[in-house]
Order: C-alpha cells, then sequence, then structure tokens
C-alpha cells in the first residue's frame, strides 16, 4: 500500500489493511500514521470492518440456486456436471 491509495477507490480497503496489519505498506512506512487525516482514525482505533456483523450460517444467506442453475443450466443437463 502507498499514501496515494488512502485516496483513491479503495481507500477503505488499504485503511483496514494497515489498521489490522493485513498487509505492509511500500517500503515499510505506516503512510496511515503519517497522514493526517487517516491517522486521528487511527488513534481513536476506528474500524469499519467487523467480521463479527454477519453470520454466514444464518438461513437468510443460503442460495437459493446452485451455480449451474445461475448459469442457465437445467437439471438434466447438469447431470454431467
Amino acid at each position: 500500500m502507498t499514501e496515494d491509495e488512502l485516496w483513491g477507490n479503495n481507500w477503505l480497503l488499504c485503511y483496514e489493511a494497515n489498521f489490522k496489519n493485513w498487509l505492509p505498506s511500500v517500503g515499510g512506512v505506516d503512510h496511515v500514521s503519517r497522514n493526517s487525516y487517516f491517522s486521528i482514525l487511527k488513534q481513536n482505533n476506528v474500524s469499519f470492518y467487523d467480521p463479527n456483523a454477519v453470520n454466514l450460517e444464518h438461513p437468510q444467506w443460503k442460495s437459493r440456486f446452485s451455480i449451474p442453475e445461475l448459469l442457465g443450466y437445467t437439471s438434466s443437463e447438469t447431470e454431467d456436471i
């Protein structure tokens, strides 16, 4: 990650990757802490990603269709797949 990436479309991923130590910064520099705006978020432990926010085991998240069905195959066509 570079400091310029904090101002692009993937700023949230860049911030969280730094905050949660998912990815290293280029050159080992902590670009988030060096930035006057993003450092305030980091100093106050602001995080936007909560892995506990969604329970993927919950029935509402189960797929109603199989991959072949989503691709338009009928059940008889998928017997050979």
